[in-house]
């Protein structure tokens, strides 16, 4: 039993970080690019894709060994929370960090809803999580204040609505 489960977190490490990291060093090497310049908007679109790509690597290895709906589901939101960001980066900036977090406080609504438990004490957790992710991009002045509601949102939608 443990070697499937760490089979799984394997899995969802090397979709989740390691690929997406080797894919966006290459690219920065390939281009000559210094950390700085993958957060203007012409640079961003190849990471978001490197990103979507693992993503639906790992919706693939989890459909292969008939992982649970909701287990699977949770990848389908990320995977359409990022092709929603990569869609409004080219109207508007957004921050898919705040995004993503939102779209946790979302699922936990959804959770709470659908299985009669009460997720207050985590949706604390994820409320200030995102708080603080967008406090450090607005202290940072990566995103205004609109581009960070405008992420909430979004996210928060993803995750609510994708998942019923």
């Amino acid at each position: 039993m443990w070697q499937h489960k760490a089979m799984v977190l394997g899995m969802i490490y090397i979709c989740s970080v390691c690929i997406p990291f080797i894919l966006i060093f290459i690219y920065r090497r390939i281009r000559g690019l210094s950390k700085d310049e993958v957060y203007q908007r012409k640079h961003r679109f190849v990471p978001f894709l490197a990103t979507l790509a693992s993503y639906t690597l790992l919706l693939s290895f989890m459909k292969s060994i008939h992982m649970p709906y909701f287990t699977i589901q949770i990848i389908h939101t990320c995977i359409i929370l990022m092709a929603i960001s990569i869609l409004c980066n080219f109207m508007f900036n957004i921050s898919t960090h705040v995004a993503g977090a939102s779209a946790i406080i979302g699922l936990l609504m959804v959770l709470g809803i659908t299985l009669h438990f009460n997720p207050i004490f985590w949706m604390c957790i994820a409320i200030l999580h995102t708080g603080l992710i967008a406090s450090i991009q607005s202290y940072m002045r990566l995103h205004s204040m609109s581009e960070l509601l405008n992420s909430a949102i979004i996210g928060w939608f993803c995750g609510f609505s994708i998942i019923i």
